[in-house]
């Protein structure tokens, strides 16, 4: 049997490598003769980087940079034929914070504008950019100030401050950055599959910024903060990035990066599977694995699972799934051969402590 495992991470459990390599040892098990290819794959989160360095063979480059709440930390960034690939969870990303420490009106983007700032430097014009997983709810203007824009407030004192989501309601006028020529030099593809708009109710703020340490009572004010911005874009930039799809993602910074660098959203999904030659590679396959911590609604709507099960139908590949938690199991039914969840066999708690030992009972019902 020729078997593809192509599962997204378990998110705060295990990354996509680290389930690919679970899955494997426990088929290996049962089918010791079986030819297995792992490819993990990213939704332009966590780990988005990591995986396209395995299969792109790029130049990874440290940085110390400034973290989600502007203290110092180390991200990575990788080089390959002259672009850059550069994931914003290492540098805003929720995973850096306890779950006391967030709160989007003090998270920054300023971090990710470092390294964009750092490949321009060594002479990079063009930039692949994964957005996934942010803490931040700052309409990208952290990112924006690391590229030397510049932000004035109400009183007309330039903001010194890494600009964050209580500081861009502050604000009253964006400057064009120092660097606007280079920018113009430069491309930026952003993956991203999420079509939430700037503002409203399924917006930035009301889809995205409870997850990220807001109270019910805070949400009219940080999306007050965010209409703020976004005029600005309007007035001052001459861009009106309200509407478009995924201009709402990861805090607005989907917006941001429209409205200050001119970046193509374009489907993460399909940007990372390109890139790793996925149908090429599953060509004459017996079975697809796939998967991710939580499968539920959303999973089959633009996530990279989602885009796994349609190439797996394409070229009339069985394919199962393995998850921490199924929701709403009866859409999966017409997708999948069989879906099964680790929780199957203990409680959240405990699957998400050892996930490898209850994955490898996963696997044994799956075959």
């Amino acid at each position: 049997m020729k078997i593809i495992l192509a599962p997204d991470s378990f998110k705060n459990s295990l990354s996509s490598l680290n389930v690919c390599k679970s899955i494997e040892k426990s088929i290996l098990k049962i089918r010791p003769e079986a030819t297995i290819i792992s490819i993990p794959v990213s939704d332009g989160g966590e780990g988005f980087v990591n995986i396209l360095s395995n299969h792109l063979k790029m130049e990874m480059i440290a940085k110390n940079i400034t973290g989600p709440l502007g203290e110092k930390t180390i991200a990575e960034y990788g080089i390959c034929e002259n672009t850059a690939y550069i994931e914003l969870a290492q540098t805003s990303g929720i995973q850096l914070l306890n779950q006391k420490d967030k709160n989007p009106y003090k998270t920054t983007t300023y971090g990710f504008g470092e390294l964009i700032l750092d490949a321009i430097n060594k002479g990079i014009r063009k930039f692949i950019l994964g957005i996934g997983g942010s803490a931040t709810n700052d309409g990208g203007s952290g990112m924006a100030q690391a590229l030397k824009f510049e932000f004035y407030d109400k009183s007309g004192h330039k903001i010194k401050d890494k600009m964050n989501g209580d500081l861009i309601g502050n604000c009253s006028e964006i400057k064009s950055s120092k660097i606007e020529k280079i920018l113009k030099q430069c491309q930026f593809l952003v993956a991203c599959d999420v079509s939430n708009p700037l503002l409203g109710k399924t917006g930035a703020v009301y889809t995205y910024a409870k997850q990220k340490g807001a109270n019910e009572e805070d949400l009219p004010i940080l999306e007050n903060n965010m209409a703020n911005l976004n005029r600005l874009f309007f007035s001052d930039l001459n861009m009106n990035v309200q509407h478009a799809p995924g201009s709402g993602a990861s805090g607005g910074l989907g917006g941001g990066l429209l409205a200050f660098l001119n970046a193509k959203l374009v489907s993460g999904s399909e940007l990372i599977l390109d890139t790793l030659d996925f149908e090429d590679r599953i060509k004459d396959a017996d079975l697809i694995i796939t998967g991710e911590g939580k499968m539920d609604f959303q999973t089959l709507h633009g996530k990279i699972v989602s885009e796994i099960v349609k190439k797996a139908k394409q070229n009339k590949i069985p394919i199962y799934g393995i998850c921490g938690i199924l929701e709403n199991s009866d859409q999966y039914l017409n997708d999948f051969e069989k879906v099964t969840q680790l929780i199957n066999f203990s409680n959240v708690k405990e699957t998400m402590k050892n996930p490898e030992k209850y994955i490898e009972l996963a696997v044994k019902e799956l075959f």
